[in-house]
């Protein structure tokens, strides 16, 4: 099996400043796990499903107050 035959082609995409709500949506409505994070069109990071739980479980915050560039691992 080739790794060409399982993976995904396409990329989603936002800038740093998105807020993690937008994201979710972004994520949702595109049937994808992950969002690579743009400064100045250039990729600076990603935040994945993963990210978004571990954040919100662990410091108890909620969605509508972080930004993108507040939990994305960074490139």
């Amino acid at each position: 099996m080739l790794i060409e035959n399982i993976m995904s082609r396409s990329v989603l995409t936002a800038q740093r400043d998105a807020t993690i709500t937008d994201i979710c949506k972004l994520m949702k409505e595109n049937h994808m796990g992950s969002v690579v994070i743009l400064n100045n069109q250039k990729p600076m990071g990603i935040i994945t499903e993963r990210d978004i739980v571990n954040s919100v479980s662990s410091i108890g915050i909620s969605l509508f107050n972080l930004k993108a560039s507040d939990i994305m691992k960074n490139h």
